[in-house]
This record gives C-alpha cells, sequence and structure tokens, in this order.
C-alpha cells in the first residue's frame, strides 16, 4: 500500500483518537451527543432560528428518549440554550449558545495539541477543515465504517493503528520503544501488543544483546492479507469522506 495513504488513514485514526479522549475526559461528551450538536448548528445556520425536537429527530438515527437525555446534556454543559415559542409556550426551540464556537474552537486547540508531534504534522497543515464540528462528524462516521472492515479481520481500531504502523516500518523493535512511541497516552499499548501477538500479528523475543530487551516483529507472513486489509479500509474511508 502507498505510504502516504496508510499515513494519512493512521492519522486519522490518531485524530479521532484524540478527539475522544478530549471529549471524555474535558467536556463529559460523547461523539452521539456531539451530532446532536452539530445537527442544531446546521439548522441554526440555516434558518436563523432554533429547532423543534419534532424536526431534530428526522436528522437523527436515535430514539426521541436518546435525544432529550442529548438535548439536557448539551443545555446542562452550555452548549445549546433552550427557549420557548412565541405563539405554543409548550414548545421548545433548541439552538446554538453564544458560548457555543467559542467552546468549539478551545476544543479542537487541545486536540490539536494532543496531535501536534505525532510525526502528522505536515498533514495537519494540508488536511483542510479538520477542525471544523461537520468535517469531524464525516470523519467519525467513515471511521466508523472502517472499524466495521476491521472487524472482519478480528481487529480493533487500536489494533489497527499499532499494525499499520509497525506495517509501515517492518523494523524490529524494542517493546520499551513501542510503548514509548507517539500513541501511548491514547492506547493501551501493552494491551494491544499482547492482543495482535495472541492474533499472530507479531513475534515477541529477547535481545540475543541484552536478555532485558524484549524486541517486536511484526511477522512477514501476515504482510500481504493485512496491507489489503489497510487498502481495503482506506478506500472505504475515501468513499465515505466524499
Amino acid at each position: 500500500m502507498d505510504k502516504n495513504k496508510l499515513e494519512t488513514l493512521l492519522f486519522y485514526l490518531v485524530f479521532m483518537k484524540a478527539v475522544g479522549e478530549v471529549l471524555k475526559y474535558s467536556y463529559q461528551l460523547k461523539f452521539e451527543q456531539l451530532k446532536t450538536l452539530n445537527e442544531i448548528i446546521k439548522y441554526f445556520h440555516v434558518h436563523h432560528q432554533g429547532v423543534y425536537i419534532d424536526e431534530l429527530i428526522t436528522y437523527q438515527t436515535i430514539s426521541k428518549r436518546q435525544l432529550r437525555h442529548h438535548l439536557e446534556h448539551l443545555y446542562h454543559l452550555g452548549w445549546i440554550t433552550k427557549l420557548r415559542d412565541d405563539n405554543d409556550q409548550r414548545r421548545l426551540l433548541f439552538l446554538p449558545s453564544n458560548s457555543c464556537q467559542d467552546k468549539l474552537n478551545i476544543m479542537f486547540m487541545e486536540v490539536s495539541e494532543m496531535v501536534k508531534g505525532k510525526n502528522f504534522d505536515y498533514l495537519i497543515e494540508t488536511t483542510a477543515h479538520y477542525n471544523q464540528l461537520g468535517h469531524v462528524i464525516t470523519i467519525f462516521d467513515a471511521l466508523y465504517k472502517v472499524r466495521n472492515i476491521a472487524k472482519e479481520s478480528n481487529l480493533s481500531l487500536d489494533e489497527l493503528l499499532l499494525l499499520g504502523k509497525l506495517l509501515s516500518s517492518r523494523q524490529v523493535i524494542s517493546l520499551k520503544e513501542i510503548q514509548a512511541m507517539s500513541y501511548r497516552y491514547l492506547i493501551c499499548m501493552n494491551v494491544v501488543i499482547n492482543d495482535l501477538y495472541q492474533k499472530g500479528y507479531l513475534e515477541k523475543y529477547r535481545n540475543s544483546i541484552d536478555e532485558r530487551i524484549v524486541n517486536v516483529k511484526f511477522i512477514e507472513s501476515r504482510a500481504y492479507e493485512t496491507n489489503q486489509l489497510f487498502i481495503r479500509c482506506y478506500n472505504k474511508f475515501q468513499e465515505e469522506m466524499k
């Protein structure tokens, strides 16, 4: 597989891991709630007013009960505002809060800081709109399809990420070096390494010079099928991003 294509896919995997971490620990949000927020923002930009829940549900793939929970959570955290309909006080309109865009800007600054220094700086500079909410939702949906392809090979996205890095280098690397890789605080490396080892993608052995060092190597006999898997994942990702 073309190395630039592989690096592009790995960048988006790392990027979305960073988004997930920031959402969870800095903002107590889930991707699904972010998607609801995106629909509210889109509606407001087009119609210049809030949206009723009955209309908002038509843009969602969740139940009305789940949507109500999303709306209450977003309102509680200050992402959206609720207004009474002037013509019917029983009905509520939902629209972005005055601080919504500022909160998004800060959020994406946090994500950028997490991704910077991960050997992807050139991709950050050349990837347009990666810090726009609508684009992030598109990436999330595209990677959901990639995850389904990985599942067919009994792999998680975390395993796919590390496997892609090892496939790209095709070199013997120490266990300590892997654990010190740029993704270590986004991925539980020990778990991923052990899972890939048990699934027959990696071999581990003691260094002949220093037995304290454990070397890890990608098993070459799995190279063709792994390469084909990444080609499928990349093609699906690009298809969904159009």
